[in-house]
Protein backbone atom coordinates (compact mmCIF):
# COMPACT_ATOMS: atom_id res chain seq x y z
CA UNK A 1 0.00 0.00 0.00
CA UNK A 2 1.57 3.54 -1.19
CA UNK A 3 -1.06 5.85 -1.06
CA UNK A 4 -1.99 8.85 1.15
CA UNK A 5 -4.38 7.17 3.55
CA UNK A 6 -6.15 8.50 6.31
CA UNK A 7 -7.53 5.59 8.82
CA UNK A 8 -8.71 8.38 11.48
CA UNK A 9 -12.17 8.05 12.88
CA UNK A 10 -13.02 11.50 14.34
CA UNK A 11 -10.27 13.05 16.35
CA UNK A 12 -7.89 13.78 13.50
CA UNK A 13 -7.21 17.44 14.82
CA UNK A 14 -10.58 18.57 12.82
CA UNK A 15 -14.51 18.29 13.95
CA UNK A 16 -16.72 15.88 12.12
CA UNK A 17 -18.97 18.76 10.88
CA UNK A 18 -15.31 20.35 9.57
CA UNK A 19 -15.01 16.71 8.24
CA UNK A 20 -18.53 16.48 6.42
CA UNK A 21 -18.75 20.61 5.91
CA UNK A 22 -20.96 20.72 2.26
CA UNK A 23 -19.41 23.72 1.74
CA UNK A 24 -16.01 22.24 0.66
CA UNK A 25 -15.21 21.85 -2.98
CA UNK A 26 -15.02 18.46 -3.47
CA UNK A 27 -17.02 17.28 -0.37
CA UNK A 28 -19.75 14.62 -1.35
CA UNK A 29 -17.54 13.53 -4.54
CA UNK A 30 -18.37 9.31 -4.87
CA UNK A 31 -16.39 6.60 -5.51
CA UNK A 32 -18.21 3.74 -7.82
CA UNK A 33 -17.59 1.02 -7.33
CA UNK A 34 -17.87 1.14 -3.84
CA UNK A 35 -19.95 3.99 -3.39
CA UNK A 36 -18.33 6.08 -0.69
CA UNK A 37 -16.65 9.04 -0.87
CA UNK A 38 -13.44 9.37 -2.85
CA UNK A 39 -11.95 10.79 0.48
CA UNK A 40 -12.57 7.77 2.80
CA UNK A 41 -9.93 6.93 4.44
CA UNK A 42 -7.48 9.29 2.52
CA UNK A 43 -6.37 12.82 2.31
CA UNK A 44 -9.37 15.76 2.26
CA UNK A 45 -9.59 16.85 -1.96
CA UNK A 46 -9.32 19.96 -0.40
CA UNK A 47 -6.02 19.85 1.31
CA UNK A 48 -3.91 22.08 -0.61
CA UNK A 49 -0.26 21.22 -1.51
CA UNK A 50 3.52 23.61 -2.42
CA UNK A 51 2.13 26.50 -4.34
CA UNK A 52 -1.50 25.81 -3.48
CA UNK A 53 -1.99 23.04 -5.77
CA UNK A 54 -5.13 20.80 -4.64
CA UNK A 55 -5.14 17.31 -3.53
CA UNK A 56 -8.02 16.64 -5.93
CA UNK A 57 -5.58 17.68 -9.11
CA UNK A 58 -2.31 15.77 -7.69
CA UNK A 59 -4.09 12.44 -5.61
CA UNK A 60 -2.53 9.81 -7.93
CA UNK A 61 0.87 11.62 -8.94
CA UNK A 62 1.73 10.57 -4.84
CA UNK A 63 2.12 6.64 -5.70
CA UNK A 64 3.75 7.57 -9.52
CA UNK A 65 6.21 9.84 -7.87
CA UNK A 66 7.01 7.27 -5.18
CA UNK A 67 7.39 4.19 -7.87
CA UNK A 68 9.88 6.84 -9.75
CA UNK A 69 11.75 7.67 -7.01
CA UNK A 70 11.89 3.73 -5.90
CA UNK A 71 12.92 2.30 -9.07
CA UNK A 72 15.56 4.89 -9.61
CA UNK A 73 17.13 4.32 -6.53
CA UNK A 74 16.70 0.33 -6.96
CA UNK A 75 18.59 0.85 -10.47
CA UNK A 76 21.50 3.27 -8.63
CA UNK A 77 21.98 0.38 -6.33
CA UNK A 78 22.42 -2.13 -8.97
CA UNK A 79 19.64 -3.59 -9.56
CA UNK A 80 19.02 -4.39 -13.21
CA UNK A 81 15.39 -4.73 -13.65
CA UNK A 82 13.81 -3.82 -10.39
CA UNK A 83 10.35 -5.15 -9.33
CA UNK A 84 8.14 -2.85 -7.92
CA UNK A 85 4.47 -4.03 -7.07
CA UNK A 86 2.06 -0.97 -6.67
CA UNK A 87 -1.66 -0.59 -5.82
CA UNK A 88 -1.29 3.45 -6.24
CA UNK A 89 0.00 4.62 -9.81
CA UNK A 90 -0.70 6.98 -12.41
CA UNK A 91 -1.02 6.65 -16.23
CA UNK A 92 2.50 5.47 -17.39
CA UNK A 93 3.63 3.96 -13.93
CA UNK A 94 3.84 0.68 -15.86
CA UNK A 95 7.26 1.94 -16.75
CA UNK A 96 8.65 1.68 -12.96
CA UNK A 97 6.11 -1.05 -11.82
CA UNK A 98 3.51 -4.18 -11.74
CA UNK A 99 0.24 -3.12 -10.17
CA UNK A 100 -2.69 -4.91 -8.28
CA UNK A 101 -5.62 -3.44 -7.97
CA UNK A 102 -5.89 -3.03 -4.36
CA UNK A 103 -7.91 -5.06 -1.00
CA UNK A 104 -10.96 -6.97 -3.15
CA UNK A 105 -13.42 -9.30 -1.05
CA UNK A 106 -13.83 -13.03 -1.61
CA UNK A 107 -16.85 -12.98 -4.16
CA UNK A 108 -18.15 -13.41 -6.84
CA UNK A 109 -18.74 -9.88 -7.71
CA UNK A 110 -15.24 -8.57 -7.46
CA UNK A 111 -14.22 -11.27 -8.81
CA UNK A 112 -15.98 -9.78 -11.90
CA UNK A 113 -15.15 -6.76 -11.37
CA UNK A 114 -11.43 -8.00 -11.67
CA UNK A 115 -12.09 -8.06 -15.36
CA UNK A 116 -12.42 -4.68 -16.10
CA UNK A 117 -9.88 -3.35 -13.23
CA UNK A 118 -7.06 -5.54 -15.25
CA UNK A 119 -8.22 -4.14 -18.95
CA UNK A 120 -8.71 0.05 -17.82
CA UNK A 121 -5.30 -0.55 -15.93
CA UNK A 122 -3.66 -1.92 -19.56
CA UNK A 123 -5.19 1.07 -21.19
CA UNK A 124 -3.42 3.44 -18.40
CA UNK A 125 -0.13 1.89 -19.49
CA UNK A 126 -0.26 -0.59 -17.02
CA UNK A 127 0.66 -3.61 -18.96
CA UNK A 128 1.81 -6.15 -15.74
CA UNK A 129 -1.33 -5.76 -13.68
CA UNK A 130 -3.83 -8.26 -11.23
CA UNK A 131 -6.31 -8.91 -8.69
CA UNK A 132 -5.75 -11.03 -5.51
CA UNK A 133 -7.05 -14.34 -6.65
CA UNK A 134 -8.93 -15.97 -4.37
CA UNK A 135 -9.78 -12.93 -2.45
CA UNK A 136 -8.45 -10.62 -0.11
CA UNK A 137 -11.17 -9.66 2.50
CA UNK A 138 -13.43 -12.48 3.78
CA UNK A 139 -13.36 -16.22 3.31
CA UNK A 140 -13.33 -17.89 -0.04
CA UNK A 141 -15.09 -20.94 -1.03
CA UNK A 142 -13.64 -23.72 -2.81
CA UNK A 143 -15.86 -23.30 -6.09
CA UNK A 144 -14.93 -19.28 -5.78
CA UNK A 145 -11.26 -19.92 -5.19
CA UNK A 146 -11.36 -22.42 -8.32
CA UNK A 147 -12.69 -20.32 -10.79
CA UNK A 148 -10.62 -17.39 -9.40
CA UNK A 149 -7.71 -19.20 -10.44
CA UNK A 150 -8.85 -20.37 -13.61
CA UNK A 151 -9.81 -16.20 -14.51
CA UNK A 152 -6.67 -14.97 -12.46
CA UNK A 153 -4.55 -17.60 -14.82
CA UNK A 154 -5.47 -14.69 -17.81
CA UNK A 155 -4.37 -11.68 -15.86
CA UNK A 156 -0.14 -10.81 -16.23
CA UNK A 157 -0.02 -10.53 -12.73
CA UNK A 158 -1.06 -13.44 -10.19
CA UNK A 159 -0.93 -13.76 -6.30
CA UNK A 160 -3.02 -15.17 -3.75
CA UNK A 161 -3.45 -13.08 -0.92
CA UNK A 162 -5.53 -13.00 2.00
CA UNK A 163 -6.89 -11.68 5.28
CA UNK A 164 -5.25 -12.91 8.58
CA UNK A 165 -9.23 -13.77 10.05
CA UNK A 166 -9.82 -15.16 6.58
CA UNK A 167 -9.84 -19.50 5.95
CA UNK A 168 -6.88 -20.62 4.06
CA UNK A 169 -7.00 -20.45 0.16
CA UNK A 170 -3.88 -22.49 -0.57
CA UNK A 171 -4.60 -24.65 -3.43
CA UNK A 172 -3.33 -27.69 -1.95
CA UNK A 173 -5.72 -27.31 0.92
Amino acid sequence: MNEAANFCEADCNFTYSELHDDNRKYAGLIYIPGEHSLEHMSISLDALHYSNVEEYNVHNLFGLLQIRATYNALKQTGFELPFILTRSSSTGAGKFAAHWLGDNESTWDFMKQSIGGVLNMQIFGLPFVGADVCGFGKSTTPELCSRWVQLGSMHPFFRNHNILEGDDQEFFN
